[in-house]
């Protein structure tokens, strides 16, 4: 025994001494340091033990001795305590022994006095400080709660004596005060944790960082000053006092002293700046600040300075030095940030007053120094110097000793100047609180919003060049409490709030007062620094919902890059909250401590650090938004900002570390290049250089703020980026094809031309975006820089705050999420017409300028321009004609329009054309052009003249202009580069284009045909938008009935008064905007058609609008951008206005300005402010008085007036116009006879097999069902820890009840009401009999007109109420209507899976419990709130057993009340209880004797006086003659008010409302399997648990009964069954776990044998089994159809979800003979996603290649010849219990991912007249999808591997046979594309290009054979023509379709035939079964729509068959068509048999 005793102490001596050996390992550099740990003792003592630990552990670590460290240590509370000083212990035990028996004792927390407690008694010499040695001194200071004092001067006492602080927080510690005291960087010397338990891991931590800390601080410091190092950036003044009384000898001294400063100073223009001035009576100046910058200069001349005598105004001097030193001519830099400072050296009292002069350097941000020798008014001195003056003050004997000062003088000098850097670079911001102190605001939440207000406000560092704080509150209204410039002190914002901050009441008007707050406090006078970058926090705090609209206002707010933070108080609303603040910057208020918490929160996010660290420690990965960006080369172009708007460059390095993280960096994905920029560009990095998000972040966190040097040179930097950026050897890829883009921000002008620079770099395919503040937008550098068009690519921000937006453009351009986001929205996306195919005829000419200005290149641009041009126009002899003149001084050369006459002459003559060089004579040119015009062009046909210039011309153009628009010219003027707009409007008025540069011609040339064609005739696109915000069922069948029936009367609009008739060209265009702005609706503009009309109102049904600013300027925008018409109007029909009117005439009068000719206005039923939708209109013409609306019967008419007003108005330049009288309305006409009978029809062909039956009636209630699935039992939590008992409270006194008061007065009647709208004009009634004329009356005299007011007329009574019109007859009841059959039922959607929890918090300790808040009334239930972290789980206690629960007993009787107890002795005060609810106010009480005391303050407004009764009601007077209407009366006296009301009854519950609309379909996170690892992982009851199946599986079992079956082959396959039966968990509910079986057997036909929901156990199961008999059947085994049966019926109904499994397992005891079904049915079970198994007693099993050569590894074969063969547990493990996350390492994985085929696959989609546009996009998503499933060969031209693909897409418009037109629309060829992105890309381009011609599938085929499949190079072994058919096709087609799909099919060439939606008849796909290859079974496929599932099951079947494909099993053309391929009129040339593959 003793031998292990010493064992066991020899073990532990052991692990001592290595336990030491690693402390002093820890700490052997730190030789020397002096180390005080400051503890916070006001804690619950059962914490003192953890504290005790924490300091053993460090201490341990240290070798603590006299010469090497000390150890000091001291507690605090209310006040400091010292336990021991730094000499106290030289030996670690008496320091370990002390810590272990320190008592720790409770109270306040005075920190800030603690601190400067432990400077003065401990960091002494005589206390053992070894600082005057150089020895390291470090304070250690351990809080956990909030400081009761304040603790800044303290932290700058200790840092500039040099102590390093190094703060530990706990629990409720205050982050921001531990920021304040600690020593930088703060991140190294803070640390937190939440509890004290955590003190332990952080111990371990910390003494290495300590020990690290005390290594460097030791470090020896080289010669030169730490302090002189800091000085990088100041402009410094010297002003010297040269008074006579100062003497020579001493004024070198103070030469001397001067050298000694400047001496350690750096000295230059871009560091620091030094200037010099002498004084006495008088002021001198030696040298401005920016007049010498090399230091020996400065010195020479400080040297050389002569000694002056006089007197001393030092006032005097210290203005001067303002006025003419402190001056940017002076050289000062204020502007930009840069430190200014003063240091004045004086010998005596000044003569003069200094107090203003100083206060006003002071004022003005200047740090001002005094050094005084031997001066007695040391007050004068304090006057001048900046404060602390122990700071900036030196007070001197003699000036012996001055030298002496200059080192001292030079630390705190640099201490001050890094000080102020750190001031103007700390991120400060705007804060303004808007208050909610409405009439419902209780009195205890607004004194909760002022203590908010003020802690937040304590906690900031307030001034003018800090944070800025404003204030407002609102009720009805916003009202100003102070602005940000008001105060400039945190006293005085705080004696506002406390003392004159009031409530206000009134409604609560949330969404009025954000817009009041953004037009009161954003703005520069409020004080507002946005336009400086400077970020601006509005906190909103409310009490409760609002009752006006909310999120606009605060989306406003947001886009000007206000931070928007919402705070909720008393009975806020969450959702409203949210819709308020910013994300995450949402908070609530849940009693004082809740008070607290979101205090230090918001004051967190302010000071700009973010959520508080102690939250999480978790490493915050940004998520990527576009993981699938687009291949680009993007560069950013950043220039360096001046030190004024240094804020700018975090702000732009934000943006920049956002948009990294929200993009794919890698090397064949998005590459990032930076580059800055001032005078010279310098290369951050470069394309190649990075290759993650990680590595540019890393990076751009290193990145330092530069300020600006030299001149700004934008495009030089241009330039730089194309000659050294955009480059191969820098990582361009521009050989590849991939795009470029060039981001350029810019915040002001560029001192060099941008314009050649940025064509250069445009030119070599680079798209710029250029980004600038309102001054880089005045100088137009923005639009010369970037891509056409500017209003896209030109970004101007009011501030940089605004960044966003720009991230915004560029995701757009580069994910294709975001590109292809309306790709498949349902309706017609309209893309203009190209060319100008209605002008028949045209005389244009060219006149373009070849002056010498014009460079080669660029003249090559013009002629590039012309030749596009004339490309859209139909040329010919008697058609359009072109004829080009160039011009500079003079003609240079021309050729005229009947020169050439076709398209490819007239570009060799433009070739042709050289440059003439020369000057710039345009008015002579233009003076020749009309003798030109008068020679060669015809007459009666349209003249245009197109004028190209680049400059300013040298002769006068107008009257030129002028003499050929006389002729009837039409001039349009493109003016480039150094053109003069004025001019260009002189010569083409109105029609005027310019670009900055030659290289944006193209650009235009678009605009400039359109124009040209919608000047040629009158036409007008009438575009209509319907806004409906609560859709009724009455509204959308008046809608039905009224919308086809008006726009057919609005056809009737042809004749004008200056055109020819008939000569109005009108279309209409239908669109639906949705509430992104993106159009769901778009019907194109188009002729009349009552389709389409229907087709919009369908959608429209579907979708809820909203008549405000988003949805009148999405129309506008949409209509404007592709409209060529020359008459634009839009047509909108409304229930009402939805926005601001204000906003929404400023949307109308953009519109108008942007070319619309009228915006007409029509009212739904219901709607009563007519006029506001008056003041909205324009063009109407004079009868804009009347109203529109629906329920004017006249409303055709009306319309179409207006509407041939705009047109004369616009065309004809006619605004007058006169209309006849309406006619009387026509009798109704008689009805029309019932028609003949028609024709029988055409018996039909046979149906296809019917659809399930509809469910049956509801039965009986069924027997209880089976008892659930029982939960996991949860882990026992851990158990917390005990709170601390609080103190008890003082016992109140309970009051008296109050009296009863006296009723109050009832209030004064409010004002009269405006006066109603006037009402619409109500339907007509019934027309009655025409009476005879009448005689005409003689005229009557004409009245006079009285100026005489009439007496105002007593109130009538109100009329008698009409009698109640009689019941009109009850309609007959209708026949009952047959009932419809009942649809499939859909499948139902995919379960959303469950976010990833985030990382383990620490536990928390307990804490108190608060009082539960009173419940809201009347508030819905707040959103339930995201989970929580699982807590720690404990040890798993053992599980008892579970008794059987017993019958509930009878409720016992309620027992006799016990006697009452004595009076228990006063217990502890109990928790503050629910508030009550307010009771009844109490009786007055006695009054009091009277008071002496001051005056009070002025009362508030006493209640209104008792108003008198009202008089008697008069009787009724007789009604007089309706008199002419008089002058407005004057306004009449308030009446009485009446008595209230009795209160009314509450009204029957409303019936319930609709269900709302489905939700988005929720975003998924992670995929199945990842969450299956997580629960794996973070669930002990899923640990270490093996079930099989692993997830929820149904199993079919098919069983082999063929003839050929012995009976000892059936009892195997029996025994087989039952062995895998055993091993599975059979589910015994419907719970989603286990398998569930069903059974069948099968020969030539298949039966039940067991259904799934036939057994629900095991047992049951295998006892069912093992009663199977072996049926002896005649039949011969067909697998083929028994997997078809299987997959379509016994799959039928299944339980789903992501993860379940469905296999299907076959047995066969033979040979098959039916490989073709079998390799149909495999199709079939692959789309139905079911994994097929075939077990297998014979070698000579006949398989199809198909499923032996599974490439997918989806198919498993298992050939058992013998029972030893049988592997029961690998089937098991690998087929039914297959773990696809987690695969047994024996089995093969699932094969994922595109697979490889070697095939030629074109893609043909009817995109014809008849196919739905829903129809159209659901094809080509699934055409997308399909290429996710194909391996794209990456060079489709050169390899003969991999697959190719193209698409086309037919009919075009207008073809027919013979007409010249191709019928395919080709989106890409089998050799364009090697990436399969690049091809989806181009699919869901083609989405939005609905082709509408007539259906010719045939010659749609044909032309795609020819054109595509069989001249591509290299073709694969097989060729595919993938046909979606979605129509019939026309009657002329069908023989070609029959001979084309015959001469395809002998060439070898597969025909799959997709037959999708409605349109495809039985009759049609009897043909189309005729068309595909044969098998149809294996080569047609019907769909009836495009839901997901029925996609998927495509998605799946095409999946399968190019698998079918790739194996070989069929041959093209098969066998049975060989030999009429090879028929006599073939020939044996168009045979190409493609054959299976051989088995090898």
């Amino acid at each position: 025994m003793e031998t292990w005793k010493m064992f066991w102490v020899t073990i532990s001596l052991a692990a001592s001494f290595g336990f030491i050996r690693a402390q002093r390992i820890v700490c052997r550099e730190a030789s020397v340091g002096d180390v005080v740990f400051l503890v916070d003792t006001s804690i619950n003592p059962q914490h003192a033990r953890s504290v005790r630990n924490f300091l053993y552990i460090l201490v341990n670590s240290f070798n603590v001795s006299r010469e090497t460290i000390r150890v000091g240590l001291a507690q605090y509370s209310d006040a400091p305590h010292s336990e021991f000083l730094l000499s106290t212990y030289h030996h670690k035990g008496d320091v370990l022994r002390h810590i272990q028996r320190i008592q720790f004792k409770s109270g306040g927390n005075k920190l800030g006095l603690a601190l400067q407690f432990i400077l003065d008694h401990h960091f002494q010499e005589g206390a053992g400080s070894r600082a005057s040695q150089g020895v390291p001194q470090i304070a250690v200071v351990i809080s956990s709660g909030q400081a009761e004092d304040h603790v800044p001067e303290l932290a700058e006492a200790f840092r500039r004596a040099g102590i390093l602080l190094y703060a530990v927080g706990i629990g409720n510690a205050v982050q921001a005060e531990l920021r304040e005291i600690a020593s930088s960087p703060k991140e190294k010397f803070i640390s937190f944790v939440p509890s004290f338990s955590g003190l332990a891991s952080l111990a371990q931590k910390l003494r290495l960082e300590l020990c690290d800390i005390l290594a460097k601080a030791a470090q020896p410091i080289g010669p030169v000053s730490p302090a002189c190092r800091e000085v990088a950036l100041a402009d410094i003044v010297f002003l010297v006092d040269s008074s006579t009384s100062i003497g020579p000898q001493n004024f070198q001294k103070v030469k001397n002293f001067l050298y000694s400063i400047v001496l350690g100073l750096d000295i230059s223009s871009d560091q620091v700046q030094v200037g010099l001035a002498q004084y006495n009576d008088n002021i001198y100046p030696a040298f401005q600040l920016n007049q010498y910058t090399l230091k020996s200069v400065v010195l020479e001349h400080i040297q050389n300075l002569p000694y002056r005598t006089g007197g001393t105004n030092t006032g005097s001097a210290l203005e001067f030095i303002q006025t003419n030193f402190l001056t940017e001519t002076g050289g000062s830099r204020a502007k930009d940030r840069v430190p200014q400072i003063v240091i004045l050296v004086t010998d005596g009292e000044s003569n003069d007053e200094v107090q203003d002069a100083a206060d006003q350097l002071k004022e003005d941000g200047v740090i001002v120094y005094v050094v005084g020798v031997n001066v007695q008014d040391v007050q004068e001195l304090q006057k001048i110097a900046s404060e602390p003056f122990e700071k900036f003050l030196f007070n001197t004997e003699n000036f012996n000793i001055l030298q002496e000062f200059s080192g001292s003088l030079l630390q705190t000098l640099c201490s001050a100047v890094e000080g102020k850097i750190k001031e103007f670079t700390k991120a400060y911001a705007d804060v303004v609180f808007l208050v909610d102190t409405s009439r419902e605001t209780s009195w205890t939440s607004f004194q909760w919003m002022q203590n908010f207000i003020t802690r937040v406000v304590s906690m900031l560092e307030v001034g003018r060049d800090k944070y800025q704080i404003g204030l407002a509150q609102y009720g009805d209204q916003g009202h100003t409490e102070f602005l940000f410039n008001t105060y400039k002190t945190q006293k005085e914002m705080m004696t506002h709030v406390r003392e004159r901050f009031v409530l206000r009441g009134g409604s609560r008007r949330t969404g009025k007062a954000l817009q009041y707050l953004h037009r009161t406090f954003l703005q520069e006078a409020a004080g507002s620094r946005l336009l400086q970058g400077i970020p601006q926090y509005a906190v909103v705090i409310t009490s409760g919902k609002s009752e006006d609209e909310i999120w606009d206002a605060a989306q406003t707010l947001r886009k000007k890059g206000v931070k928007v933070v919402s705070v909720g108080v008393q009975h806020f609303d969450r959702g409203e909250l949210e819709g308020i603040g910013s994300p995450a910057l949402v908070y609530d208020v849940q009693g004082e401590d809740g008070l607290t918490q979101v205090t230090q929160d918001v004051s967190v996010v302010i000071q700009g650090t973010g959520q508080p660290e102690f939250r999480t420690e978790a490493t915050k990965e940004a998520a990527v938004a576009c993981p699938t960006a687009i291949p680009t080369d993007l560069v950013f172009l950043i220039e360096d900002f001046s030190r004024a708007r240094q804020s700018n460059f975090q702000q732009v390095v934000n943006f920049l570390k956002t948009t990294v993280s929200s993009l794919r960096i890698h090397s064949d994905a998005v590459r990032i290049a930076l580059v800055f920029y001032s005078e010279e560009p310098r290369l951050e990095f470069a394309l190649d250089t990075f290759q993650s998000s990680a590595k540019i972040l890393e990076h751009l966190d290193k990145l330092t703020y530069q300020g600006r040097r030299g001149r700004t040179k934008t495009g030089a930097a241009l330039d730089f980026l194309r000659n050294e950026v955009f480059i191969q050897e820098k990582g361009g890829r521009s050989n590849q094809g991939v795009q470029q883009i060039a981001v350029v921000i810019t915040e002001g002008f560029s001192q060099d031309s941008v314009s050649r620079p940025a064509s250069h770099l445009r030119r070599a395919g680079v798209t710029i975006y250029a980004v600038g503040t309102q001054h880089a937008s005045e100088s137009k550098d923005l639009e010369k820089m970037v891509t056409y068009p500017p209003w896209k690519h030109a970004i101007s921000l009011e501030s940089f705050l605004q960044l966003f937006i720009v991230g915004s453009e560029l995701k757009s351009q580069l994910c294709p999420e975001i590109m292809d986001r309306t790709a498949f929205i349902p309706g017609k996306v309209y893309t203009p017409q190209k060319g100008c195919v209605h002008i028949e005829k045209a005389d244009i000419y060219f006149l373009i300028d070849g002056s010498g200005s014009i460079n080669p290149e660029d003249f090559l641009e013009m002629k590039v321009f012309m030749n596009e041009v004339i490309k859209m126009f139909q040329i010919g002899p008697d058609r359009v004609r072109f004829g080009v003149i160039q011009y500079s001084d003079k003609i240079k050369s021309k050729f005229i329009l009947s020169q050439y006459a076709s398209v490819a002459e007239l570009k060799a003559a433009i070739d042709d054309i050289q440059q003439g060089g020369g000057g710039t004579a345009t008015g002579e040119a233009l003076n020749n052009m009309t003798q030109v015009f008068a020679d060669t062009a015809r007459i009666n046909v349209a003249r245009y003249l197109i004028v190209i210039t680049d400059g300013k011309s040298s002769d006068p153009v107008a009257e030129a202009a002028e003499g050929l628009r006389g002729d009837g010219v039409i001039i349009y003027a493109i003016g480039v580069r150094d053109a003069d707009t004025t001019e260009l409007q002189e010569i083409a008025k109105d029609k005027v284009f310019f670009v900055y540069e030659f290289d944006s011609l193209k650009a235009i040339q678009q605009e400039v045909v359109q124009d040209i064609c919608s000047s040629e005739r009158c036409s007008m696109d009438l575009s209509v938008g319907i806004d409906i915000s609560t859709p009724a069922k009455q509204v959308h069948q008046k809608l039905q009935e009224l919308l086809p029936e008006l726009m057919q009367q609005l056809t009737l609009l042809s004749n004008i008064s200056c055109g020819t008739p008939g000569q109005i060209n009108l279309r209409f265009r239908y669109l639906l905007p949705g509430s992104n702005g993106q159009l769901i609706f778009d019907s194109g503009f188009e002729k009349y058609s009552d389709e389409i009309i229907q087709k919009f109102l369908a959608h429209q049904a579907a979708k809820n609008s909203h008549m405000d600013v988003d949805f009148l300027q999405s129309l506008g925008d949409n209509v404007i951008h592709l409209s060529s018409a020359k008459v634009k109007v839009l047509l909108v029909f409304t229930d009402g206005l939805d926005d601001d009117l204000d906003r929404l005439k400023t949307v109308s009068q953009l519109l108008r300005s942007r070319g619309f000719s009228g915006l007409l206005i029509v009212a739904m039923e219901g709607v009563y402010k007519l006029e506001e939708l008056q003041e909205l209109e324009f063009g109407r013409g004079f009868a804009y008085r009347q109203p529109l609306s629906i329920t004017l019967q006249s409303l055709p008419s009306i319309l179409l007036k207006q509407l041939d007003t705009i047109v004369e108005r616009t065309c004809c330049n006619t605004y007058a116009k006169c209309f006849g009288e309406d006619g009387y309305r026509g009798d109704n006409g008689f009805p029309g006879r019932k028609g003949e009978k028609g024709f029988a029809g055409l018996p039909g062909h046979p149906g296809k097999e019917g659809e399930y039956g509809e469910r049956g009636p509801r039965g009986l209630p069924g027997p209880r069902g089976e008892e659930g699935c029982l939960g996991v039992r949860g882990p026992k939590g851990a158990r917390g820890f005990s709170g601390q008992q609080g103190n008890p409270g003082e016992e109140g006194a309970d009051g008296l009840d109050g009296e009863q008061g006296n009723r109050g007065v009832p209030g004064s009647p409010g004002e009269k009401g405006n006066r109603g709208n006037w009402g619409l004009t109500g339907p007509p009634g019934q027309p009655g009999e025409r009476g005879e004329p009448g005689l005409r009356g003689d005229p009557g005299d004409s009245g006079t007109d009285s100026y005489i007011r009439g007496p105002k007329g007593e109130k009538g009574r109100h009329g008698h109420q009409g009698l109640s019109g009689s019941d009109g007859p009850q309609g007959e009841t209708g026949n009952v209507g047959p009932q419809g059959s009942r649809g499939r039922r859909g499948l139902p959607g995919l379960k959303g899976v469950r976010g990833e929890s985030g990382e383990w918090g620490y536990p928390g300790e307990i804490g108190y419990p608060g009082s539960q808040g009173r419940s809201g009334k009347g508030m819905r239930k707040g959103p339930r709130g995201r989970q929580g972290l699982p807590g720690t789980f404990g040890q798993k206690g053992l599980l008892g057993a579970q008794g059987n629960p017993g019958p509930p007993g009878p409720n016992g009787s309620k027992g006799k009340a016990g006697a009452r107890g004595m009076k228990g002795e006063l217990g502890d005060a109990g928790r503050k209880g629910p508030q009550g609810h307010q009771g009844p106010r109490g009786q007055p009480g006695l009054l009091g004797p009277d008071g002496y005391g001051r005056p009070g303050r002025k009362g508030a407004k006493g209640q209104p006086g008792f108003p008198g009764y009202p008089g008697k009601q008069g009787e009724d007077g007789d009604p007089g003659h309706q008199g002419e209407k008089g002058a407005k009366g004057i306004r009449g006296k308030r009446g009485n008010a009446g008595f209230p009301g009795l209160t009314g009854t509450p009204g029957d519950q409303g019936l319930p409302g609709k269900m709302g609309i489905k939700g988005p379909k929720g975003l998924v996170d992670m995929t199945p399997c990842e969450i299956v690892g997580f629960i794996r992982e973070n669930c002990p009851c899923s640990k270490g648990v093996y079930k099989c199946p692993v997830f929820p599986t149904e199993v079919v079992f098919a069983l082999d009964m063929s003839n050929d079956v012995s009976q000892l082959d059936f009892e195997r396959m029996r025994d087989i069954l039952s062995s895998l039966l055993t091993k599975l968990e059979i589910s015994e509910s419907n719970c989603p776990t286990g398998a569930r079986v069903a059974i069948v057997s099968y020969n030539v036909k298949t039966d039940y044998l067991v259904r799934f929901s036939d057994y629900k156990g095991k047992t049951v199961l295998l006892q069912a089994v093992r009663k199977i008999p072996l049926e002896r059947s005649s039949g011969h085994r067909n697998l083929g159809a028994a997997m078809r049966f299987v997959a379509r019926h016994v799959f039928k109904r299944v339980r789903t979800g992501l993860l379940v499994r469905k296999v299907a397992v076959f047995f066969q005891a033979g040979r098959a003979y039916d490989t073709a079904a079998v390799s149909t049915a495999l199709l079939e079970l692959s789309a139905a996603d079911v994994i097929p198994a075939v077990i297998t007693f014979s070698e000579e099993h006949n398989l199809p290649d198909a499923l032996l050569m599974d490439g997918t590894r989806r198919f498993h074969l298992f050939m058992w010849e013998t029972e030893h063969q049988q592997d029961v547990e690998h089937m098991v493990h690998c087929t039914l219990c297959y773990d696809k996350c987690q695969p047994a390492l024996e089995c093969r994985p699932g094969g994922s991912g595109p697979q490889a085929v070697d095939v030629d696959l074109v893609f043909v989609v009817d995109g014809s007249q008849d196919v739905d546009t829903d129809i159209y996009r659901g094809a080509l998503h699934l055409v997308d999808t399909v290429l996710d499933d194909l391996e794209v060969a990456a060079q489709p031209s050169a390899s003969l591997r991999g697959a190719r693909v193209a698409l086309v897409t037919h009919t075009t418009p207008g073809f027919r046979p013979g007409v010249g037109r191709n019928p395919v629309l080709e989106g890409f060829h089998l050799t364009s594309y090697g990436h399969r992105t690049q091809m989806q890309r181009q699919v869901r381009e083609a989405a939005s290009r609905l082709l509408q011609g007539l259906p010719a599938l045939g010659h749609a085929l044909e032309w795609t054979l020819e054109k595509v499949l069989l001249v591509a190079p290299l073709p694969r072994r097989a060729r595919v023509l993938f046909t979606i058919v979605a129509s019939e096709t026309s009657s002329w087609d069908r023989e070609k379709l029959r001979t084309l799909s015959q001469e395809a099919k002998c060439k070898g060439i597969t025909l799959f035939v997709l037959a999708l939606g409605p349109g495809v008849g039985a009759h049609e796909l009897e043909e189309l079964s005729l068309v595909a290859s044969t098998p149809s079974e294996q080569h047609l496929l019907r769909l009836e729509g495009i839901s997901e599932p029925e996609l998927a099951y495509a998605r799946g079947f095409t999946r399968a068959f190019l698998h079918l494909l790739k194996s070989g099993t069929n041959q093209y053309p098969p066998p049975e068509l060989i030999e009429e391929c090879r028929g006599p009129n073939r020939g044996d040339t168009l045979l190409q048999v493609v054959g299976p593959v051989k088995r090898p």
